[in-house]
């Protein structure tokens, strides 16, 4: 069967977008021979009827039929850290908040249509000791806070999502002078944080989502990064 667009397009009309959606939503019935859901019997696909998708090195992206797959890594190679520091919060390094990026833990995408995006982190995160230093917070087991940042940008709304609270902690003093106790000196030098979690029921538009950190040491870094998001429409 021929392919009709059901919306047609005039010189000085406004595009309408979901206009556009349901252009192409036929098309790809059309492409695909008119096929709906209720064509397709139970278990009639096997593994080779499945499309590969397409992989972007640049991005190192993946996209498929019915959803996207973004990814980064990083080793622990000293060149691939991902530095923070409260120094930049001036005389309110362990009492103001900052919340700074964590490069290779974030992506920018967009989702075509309501649907729902799924992410798995995980990273080393190292606190290392402050300076006693006049001016400074000084040691004393001070607490980072992480969190994962979700940024609707369409509807320029920010979310930072309690599930994924952790934390990481500086290596020196007895008794903890943050707001939590990592449990003594010593038991803090490296600690893994990884989580995942499932955001659902989303509205089209674009989106940016990261981990976060607001520091609470001079120096801090992650390393051994890897970060991944799925988008998904059925």
């Amino acid at each position: 069967m021929a392919y009709t667009k059901p919306n047609a397009y005039a010189d000085g009309v406004v595009l309408d977008a979901v206009d556009q959606i349901e252009n192409d939503a036929v098309a790809r019935r059309a492409i695909n021979q008119e096929t709906y859901i209720a064509n397709i019997a139970a278990k009639a696909f096997d593994y080779d009827d499945i499309q590969r998708g397409e992989y972007e090195p640049v991005t190192q992206s993946h996209q498929f039929t019915t959803g996207d797959i973004y990814g980064l890594t990083t080793d622990t190679n000293v060149n691939n850290r991902a530095y923070f520091t409260a120094e930049t919060k001036a005389v309110e390094q362990t009492t103001g908040v900052q919340y700074q990026d964590i490069y290779h833990t974030g992506k920018r995408f967009f989702l075509e249509r309501g649907g729902a995006f799924f992410i798995n982190f995980g990273a080393s995160f190292v606190s290392m000791d402050n300076s006693n230093a006049s001016g400074g917070p000084g040691p004393g087991l001070w607490d980072s806070t992480i969190y994962l940042r979700i940024k609707n940008i369409s509807t320029n709304t920010t979310t930072y999502v309690a599930g994924t609270l952790s934390y990481t902690y500086e290596e020196s003093g007895a008794v903890a002078s943050g707001t939590t106790d990592p449990g003594g000196k010593g038991s803090t030098a490296r600690r893994w944080t990884g989580w995942q979690w499932l955001v659902k029921n989303q509205n089209a538009g674009a989106y940016e989502v990261c981990v976060v950190v607001n520091p609470k040491v001079e120096q801090g870094y992650a390393d051994a990064r890897t970060f991944t998001i799925e988008t998904f429409y059925v």
